[in-house]
């Protein structure tokens, strides 16, 4: 949220609606001269090119009308990054190279100076956040030598070496972006689910060191972002205007005169000829103030339309209002229910809200826990991290296809029959060829049921080298169907060696759990685990283990307290559907997730009116984001216990 919350205080977020992918490209006949403004070149020719992966060998990129000798190249546009993290850029090519990213000034790949005929790389790294697009510029030249390539690839946080997708670049630029990259504690996660529930004091110094360098950068680089010059003589007042706007926004309130002359003018006149020292020391009074820093601690029981204009973004996006949401608070159009829902609404399309709403499925999953999968090669040496990265990308996609593009039906999340694939996972599982794209592609039968049966789900929930009904039968019990678990009455560690060599998982596991004290809870997880016995340990299917027929049919213990037969995934998914339990754990879940608060707080009834408004609009998960949001900013943060008094 302060990552966020800055970014978007300094430059209000550019969402990208083009559906149109790659970069535009333009090539010249003049090589160095010409990438000065990209002016003077005798011919020119423009496109827009889906993948930067060219090998022009001994001619030019376009031989009837640029000389093979000398040329120039420059493409441009944007890039999208879909993860927070560091991001590596690498480039190959034998001839100059240039790439700027989210900085039109300081490239982070500079080889423009060619060390001989052989292709070398050039790399250089960068912090994005995820969700959102960043300038890019890439160019190259050729002169003298004999031939002319180049390549430009990434590795993604999660990712592999690969050439930039097409569908991550969009042949348009955007503005910078502040992006703050100081490392922060992570978040207290005790309760279920992060939340920032105390102020340590590596937290308060990562704030500081983050303040410290968002100011120097809006100090280095505000004249990009207010369009003026040195020379203006309205620069001074304009930018001043501009800080008197971004503390309105990170205060939550228009600030008065005297707020204003104390925050802003006084500054200055501190230092009447360095207005950059001024600039950093109003920026850095902004971010570490408690009035940004502590949202909440502001809230009164009648809250003002910016204090709702903030709860909105905070709750949707995880971030600070747009300068035209807090316009519309300004103006008085956050009056009433109805004016907050349909602008609530209408903040669902942003690419934010999208982000959001990963990080819910992020954390519903539990894939912050499956980074590191490692298989043994001998049984699965087809495998590979390229293969975990694809799979990692068509969960996502899988995801993103049922929320955003479908009709957002929660139970379609766990019964479609469908997976999002590319060539290397259609291979990997035995489908048809699709393309380098991903597709999605229908299972016959029974063989898949949404996340539940999802490969990269599977296989982060399995031994190295087997299944393990245990690990997936405790993410269904917890996740999907919302039951809780007592930790074990006692630690034991399952050991594969103990067991009979002609046992199947099952078996092993059935003979490990026998005990009373285990069946009290593996009465739940066993069912489920074994339920999903057909998919071995990196998610295909299969009919034998062990050289035995798998056996999937258990009894399940209901929410009723009689039992039902459960046998396939298919089966979960139709009882996890039909479970007033398994729904309200998914409202609980999400809910936590936009407000970092228990639903609990707010209210006895709160529960009831989002499980019964989550049916009445077909379970549509976009529509819980927003009812979720609106629960919050209604009524705020809960209050706190009254203090006991000692009785006289």
């Amino acid at each position: 949220q302060f990552r966020n919350s800055v970014a978007d205080l300094f430059a209000d977020f550019q969402p990208v609606w083009s559906k149109e992918r790659g970069l535009s490209a333009r090539f010249t006949s003049k090589g160095v001269t010409a990438l000065q403004g990209m002016g003077g070149g005798r011919n020119t020719v423009m496109r827009k090119d889906g993948r930067i992966s060219f090998n022009w060998g001994e001619v030019s990129p376009v031989p009837e009308v640029l000389p093979k000798e000398e040329f120039s190249s420059r493409w441009e546009g944007s890039v999208i990054a879909e993860e927070t993290g560091v991001y590596e850029f690498v480039i190959r090519s034998q001839n100059g190279v240039r790439l700027h990213v989210n900085n039109w000034r300081d490239p982070i790949i500079d080889g423009w100076v060619s060390s001989g005929p052989d292709i070398r790389e050039e790399k250089g790294t960068i912090f994005l956040l995820g969700g959102r697009s960043y300038p890019v510029i890439l160019e190259h030249f050729k002169f003298k030598e004999k031939a002319s390539s180049i390549e430009l690839l990434w590795k993604a946080p999660n990712g592999v070496l690969e050439v930039i997708p097409q569908r991550n670049l969009v042949p348009y630029s955007t503005r910078e972006t502040l992006v703050v990259s100081t490392p922060f504690p992570a978040d207290d996660s005790s309760d279920g689910y992060p939340r920032g529930t105390s102020i340590s004091k590596a937290w308060f110094d990562a704030v500081t060191s983050a303040s410290m360098s968002a100011a120097d950068t809006v100090s280095d680089r505000l004249d990009s972002f207010l369009w003026t010059k040195k020379d203006d003589p309205e620069r001074i007042p304009k930018i001043k205007s501009y800080l008197r706007g971004v503390a309105a926004i990170a205060f939550r309130k228009n600030l008065t005169d005297e707020e204003y002359n104390s925050l802003v003018e006084s500054r200055f006149a501190a230092t009447p000829d360095k207005a950059d020292i001024a600039i950093r020391r109003v920026v850095l009074a902004i971010l570490t103030s408690p009035r940004f820093l502590y949202p909440s601690a502001s809230d009164e029981e009648k809250p003002s339309q910016q204090v709702i204009a903030s709860r909105l973004a905070l709750t949707m996006w995880d971030s600070v209002p747009s300068r035209d949401l807090f316009r519309m608070a300004n103006e008085g159009k956050l009056a009433t229910p109805e004016q907050v829902r349909s602008y609530a609404n209408g903040m669902l399309w942003d690419p934010r809200a999208r982000e959001k709403l990963h990080g819910f499925f992020s954390h519903w999953l539990h894939l912050k826990d499956t980074n590191n999968i490692a298989k043994d090669t001998k049984t699965y040496p087809d495998l590979n991290e390229a293969v975990l990265s694809d799979l990692r990308r068509s969960l996502t996609f899988f995801i993103d296809d049922i929320v955003w593009n479908d009709s957002g039906d929660y139970r379609k999340l766990l019964s479609a029959d469908y997976m999002v694939l590319n060539d290397r996972l259609a291979a990997f599982y035995k489908k048809e060829p699709v393309g380098p794209d991903f597709r999605k592609v229908t299972f016959e039968g029974s063989q898949r049921a949404g996340v539940l049966t999802h490969p990269y789900l599977l296989t982060s929930f399995a031994y190295f080298k087997d299944t393990s009904p245990i690990h997936r039968g405790v993410f269904l019990t917890r996740s999907i169907m919302g039951r809780a678990l007592k930790p074990p009455p006692e630690a034991v560690e399952f050991k594969d060696a103990h067991f009979d060599p002609t046992w199947t998982m099952r078996e092993k596991v059935t003979d490990a759990t026998r005990s009373a004290a285990c069946m009290g809870c593996h009465s739940e997880i066993n069912p489920l685990g074994f339920a999903l016995e057909q998919y071995d340990a990196v998610g295909r299917w299969r009919e034998m283990d062990n050289n035995k027929p798998i056996n999937t049919a258990s009894d399940y213990p209901d929410d009723n307290g009689g039992t039902i037969r459960i046998a396939s995934p298919k089966d979960i998914a139709n009882y996890a559907i039909g479970s007033d339990t398994a729904k309200k754990t998914f409202i609980k879940h999400l809910f936590h997730h936009t407000n970092k608060q228990p639903l609990a707080a707010y209210g006895k009834d709160t529960e009831k009116n989002l499980v019964r408004k989550f049916a009445e609009r077909g379970y549509n998960v976009r529509d819980m984001l927003v009812e979720s949001a609106l629960v919050a900013t209604a009524q705020g943060m809960p209050p706190a216990p009254p203090k006991e008094t000692a009785s006289n």
